[in-house]
């Protein structure tokens, strides 16, 4: 009984120390956090200050942007507001630029350089001259406007008369489509083909190949810097085509008609020398993933957004039946005729968010107006002036030397398929789903709709 009565003494001790030390370090970090730390100056909540959780909460519960928003609602005077103890956040576009193009500030935080996003790539490379050295050897002309158009466009075009094919027979049969997982599914076959030249079959075969889409599941430990399955299983898909490239290179007979990405990346040399299997790998895998997934975000909210504002939906439809009687589209409309003729669906395009600190930047009024929230085309229509102040505020594909290298693929692949749908077919919504950032990355899930076929060609 003594040695029991003892034990729990000690353990009783041993408990309240523990206590005093959690409490001591908590304390000290509190007060260094809020008086003594260089970001103090910042505006701020305390709770946002001193500890990195609510941004991680924020995650966790979907609900990034909206803090994000309410802290600048809270604090936003034009000074950038602290998040968490380290961070501070920089909302306004006009800071962004300065930022962006200022050659001392082009070094990523510390918060990119861990391997959530799979191995280390160019998205990844914190120093500056990293990245430039690896972009100058994976970028270049091949991924300008004109070389994409020549070189893909034909090729996409024989992917949308499948899609369209595909979603006729359902249109036909009365069936319920998740059309948010199908334009998803048409993007990453355009990725994958623009990547290999061969698609991997997503609309072809009608699912999801390679469990690509599997990387949803995974998104709420993504949100909180966890690793991820989803890069696992698209690392091996990457490696896996890249052996079979570098087999069939050896074949002296192999040709390619058009270089694709993974080409290029083969025939890469940095200060050289060809690239590590690693550095070959890496771009390959995170190109797929966040070129599809944000491309398939883009198209499905800007047709459930058309959809849920029939008016809207109708001023493209007659905007798309009138450039069809001048005879200005073909059978599959492509990239120049939508900019050129089609400038009201250009404007629904370019009104749709994909990522949630370009939601955030976008909502500031100096970029746009007092309703950013809005969805209203017409504002792009108002005067190349004001067209060209709201551009510049733009955040969706970042900007300066960190610009999406893979920009002009997803133009090139929004300004097509959205009017083939829209000409094609009636849309009645069934779902509208949900619209949702977690980690970062934004998801339109259950967009259902029920298509009915208007006409077969253009």
């Amino acid at each position: 009984m003594v040695i029991e009565v003892a034990y729990y003494e000690t353990l009783s001790k041993d408990i309240l120390a523990a206590s005093l030390v959690l409490t001591t370090i908590v304390s000290s970090r509190t007060i260094n956090c809020l008086f003594f730390h260089p970001l103090r100056i910042f505006p701020s909540p305390w709770y946002a200050a001193c500890p990195s959780l609510p941004l991680a909460l924020s995650s966790f519960l979907n609900k990034e942007p909206d803090w994000l928003m309410f802290l600048v609602n809270q604090y936003g005077d034009g000074v950038p507001i602290r998040i968490t103890p380290n961070i501070v956040f920089f909302y306004r576009a006009a800071s962004l630029r300065g930022i962006y193009w200022d050659p001392q500030c082009n070094t990523k935080s510390r918060m990119y350089g861990h391997e959530t996003l799979g191995a280390p790539s160019m998205f990844q490379a914190l120093d500056g001259q990293d990245h430039r050295a690896l972009r100058k050897v994976l970028g270049g002309s091949a991924w300008s406007i004109g070389s994409l158009k020549n070189a893909w466009e034909s090729r996409f075009d024989s992917q949308i008369r499948i899609f369209v094919s595909k979603e006729t027979v359902r249109a036909k049969n009365k069936e319920p489509i998740v059309l948010s997982d199908k334009v998803s599914e048409f993007a990453a076959d355009i990725m994958t083909m623009v990547s290999f030249t061969k698609p991997w079959g997503f609309v072809q075969n009608d699912r999801d190949e390679r469990s690509c889409n599997a990387w949803r599941e995974s998104l709420l430990l993504f949100g909180t810097a966890q690793r991820w399955r989803f890069f696992h299983e698209l690392w091996w898909q990457s490696a896996s085509e890249i052996a079979r490239r570098e087999c069939c290179i050896s074949d002296e007979n192999f040709s390619l008609e058009q270089p694709d990405s993974l080409q290029l990346t083969l025939e890469a040399k940095l200060d050289g020398e060809p690239l590590t299997p690693t550095q070959k790998i890496a771009p390959m895998a995170l190109r797929i993933q966040a070129g599809a997934d944000t491309t398939g975000t883009a198209l499905g909210c800007t047709l459930l957004l058309l959809t849920t504002h029939p008016r809207k939906l109708a001023k493209v439809r007659h905007e798309i039946e009138a450039a069809d009687v001048e005879g200005y589209l073909r059978e599959v409309v492509q990239y120049d005729e939508t900019r050129e003729h089609l400038s009201y669906i250009c404007a629904c395009i370019r009104g749709t968010d994909m990522t949630t600190e370009a939601r955030v930047v976008q909502q500031d009024p100096d970029t746009l107006d007092k309703h950013p929230d809005d969805f209203s085309p017409e504002r792009w229509l108002h005067g190349e002036g004001k067209a060209a102040k709201m551009e510049a505020g733009m955040f969706v594909f970042g900007m300066a030397p960190r610009a999406c290298l893979g920009k002009e693929i997803a133009l090139l692949e929004t300004h097509k398929p959205i009017p083939e749908i829209i000409c094609r077919f009636d849309i009645e919504l069934l779902s509208p789903g949900r619209y949702y950032v977690r980690g970062g990355v934004a998801v339109n899930e259950g967009f259902t709709v029920q298509l009915s076929p208007r006409k077969e060609t253009i």
